[in-house]
């Protein structure tokens, strides 16, 4: 089973658009991507189904992921475009009668792009206004708490090094 991962795919076969089979006819459309990453381990080049359902309340999102897969709107295969991250999370796998089975099975939560989790730094002026700020918080926070006799910390220098089981930014 492909792994609870972000992990890269291209989808490798043109849209399908279809209608669910229940009472509704939730219309929706289907990608086939293939794993590209080798993070996903003995599920590399492993395929999966993404449905983006174009119901009232799903549709900005399936818009939004056919947007970044490369869909141009009018041809199918456009969504073979762009390499994408997927969000793999398992779940409960159900029968058509909608029991469970009792075993899991991958699913796509999010389709997102390869840059979505590239950390952009803010301009000088604002991470200077940002770091200011957290420095207000860090000093309320200190001052806050209570000192080895009981009473409440004054607003020292911090420590050189940062205590013990706590990372640097």
């Amino acid at each position: 089973m492909i792994p609870e991962a972000t992990l890269k795919a291209r989808c490798m076969s043109p849209a399908v658009w279809c209608e669910s089979d229940n009472e509704n006819k939730t219309p929706f459309v289907a990608l086939t991507f293939r794993i590209q990453d080798e993070a996903a381990g003995s599920s590399n080049n492993s395929t999966i189904v993404w449905r983006g359902f174009l119901s009232e309340k799903a549709q900005a999102r399936t818009i939004e992921s056919l947007n970044t897969c490369g869909w141009d709107g009018d041809r199918d295969e456009s969504v073979m475009t762009n390499e994408v991250n997927l969000v793999i999370e398992h779940e409960d796998q159900q029968d058509r009668d909608g029991k469970l089975t009792g075993r899991k099975q991958a699913r796509i939560r999010w389709i997102n792009s390869l840059d979505r989790a590239v950390v952009k730094p803010a301009d000088p002026a604002r991470a200077m206004q940002l770091k200011q700020e957290a420095k207000g918080l860090l000093l309320k926070f200190r001052a806050s708490q209570p000192t080895n006799s009981g009473t409440q910390a004054s607003h020292q220098a911090p420590p050189a090094q940062a205590p013990s089981g706590l990372g640097k930014f």
